[in-house]
């Protein structure tokens, strides 16, 4: 008999394990592109080598391989809500305060929010507004993906991976540019655009010709018109960091560069490739730091180093870098500042057992001017300011919860914490 009720538990075991393997595939294909092989648990974002991986496979022309490219996009949430939502740490003594922009994947929407959570603004567009005639198969384009707020209400954002647009403070289109525009952008003082774009491409890296995504530095006029674009993979190409090629994976998403930033004037640096007008990049799966020369279209600086899978790399005004470090850190997260010359870390957040901070996908940032750090620890959908003895003294919860099932909490997209001098008049005129 305890033969019997052993091999009774043993299928009945195994029955459960089936329906929830069975209930997690189905789940994970809303995810997943049709013919693309993805592991549960991964994000859609970064599939794992499947039949399209190889371009002579007979289920996948290359024209069908290239159609999909693109088609693959973050998740708009993974993780379980909590209980508590919006602002539940604010000591205002501590903090920078004044107004936060933030994007959330369970909209195509921005909020303007105060330090207390109260939303003061929203802006919305969707992708079938933008471009009605553009079927997006399946690629995930029902949020932004980032945005930047000027002083009189506009609004810059991306559809990942379609394009760039710009609404006045009422929503209305001003523009629009289907550029391919992903991750992230960047104005500078003249008011042109810096965005990260990508494009379908065959090219041989060792093993033949294969279709892959190239990403490339785009810049805009103020109109979201096209003065230039620089291929970072020809930028690497017949340079001394031609070498980081090799770490290219088999995969299509070669790059997956994340962040750009303008290096501005007055950097204090012992880097002398650190010049006012060229570009920062993080380049997720290369694992590297690097400084592209627009004018030259050559990458004339490049680091890897003690961080996996980063975000948002900054150069601060001290000359150090900062990074948002999603996989480098014994399984969770972590924030450093550190020399890039010698990459000794000068400041942390995540690295103790008291400091939790895990955001497999996506992660921002910021050091605010009174010397604090924001940061988004982006698919748990919380934000944290914390000062340089890393004190929490403000912490939001994102309130907003998927459409389709309002126990997962929506992704922080993108988190902006605006200067004290912004001071939106525009705000009395709703």
């Amino acid at each position: 008999s305890r033969l019997k009720s052993t091999t009774r538990f043993l299928i009945l075991v195994g029955v459960l394990a089936g329906i929830v393997i069975g209930y997690g595939a189905a789940v994970y294909s809303t995810r997943s592109v049709p013919g693309v092989d993805t592991t549960p648990g991964a994000d859609a974002d970064t599939p794992s080598p499947g039949p399209l991986a190889d371009p002579l496979n007979e289920r996948a022309t290359p024209e069908e391989y290239q159609e999909r490219l693109m088609a693959l996009g973050y998740s708009s949430g993974t993780e379980q809500a909590p209980e508590v939502s919006g602002v539940t740490i604010n000591v205002p003594e501590k903090t920078y305060g004044t107004y936060t922009l933030y994007a959330s994947a369970h909209a195509p929407t921005a909020h303007l929010i105060k330090m207390d959570g109260e939303i003061v603004h929203k802006w919305a567009y969707s992708f079938h507004m933008l471009w009605p005639d553009v079927d997006p198969g399946d690629q995930n384009v029902y949020y932004w993906r980032r945005a930047h707020l000027f002083e009189n209400g506009d609004i810059l954002a991306i559809l990942e991976p379609h394009g760039i647009f710009k609404l006045d403070k009422d929503s209305k289109l001003l523009w629009e540019n289907r550029c391919g525009a992903h991750h992230d952008l960047y104005v500078a003082d003249n008011g042109h655009i810096f965005v990260l774009t990508r494009q379908k491409v065959m090219v041989d890296l060792g093993s033949g010709d294969r279709p892959v995504l190239e990403d490339l530095v785009t810049e805009l006029d103020a109109d979201g018109r096209e003065i230039r674009s620089v291929s970072i993979m020809k930028a690497l190409q017949n340079t001394a960091y031609a070498s980081l090629l090799k770490d290219a994976p088999d995969h299509w998403d070669i790059f997956h560069t994340n962040s750009l930033k303008l290096i501005q004037p007055g950097v204090d640096s012992r880097i002398p490739a650190f010049k006012a007008g060229r570009v920062l990049l993080s380049i997720r799966e290369l694992g590297t730091v690097a400084v592209l020369d627009l004018d030259s279209e050559r990458i004339v600086w490049a680091t890897k180093g003690q961080w996996f899978q980063q975000h948002e790399a900054t150069l601060l005004d001290t000359g150090r870098l900062m990074l948002f470090d999603n996989k480098g850190n014994r399984g969770r997260s972590k924030v450093i500042e550190f020399d890039p010359a010698t990459q000794e870390i000068a400041w942390s957040y995540g690295m103790k057992e008291s400091e939790p901070l895990y955001s497999e996908f996506c992660g921002i940032a910021h050091r605010l001017p009174n010397g604090n750090t924001l940061i988004n620890e982006a698919m748990p959908g919380r934000v944290i300011e914390v000062t340089p003895d890393s004190e929490i003294v403000w912490e939001f919860i994102n309130p907003n919860r998927l459409e389709s099932n309002p126990d997962v909490i929506a992704t922080m997209m993108d988190v902006r914490r605006l200067p004290q001098s912004f001071t939106p008049q525009w705000l009395s005129d709703r």
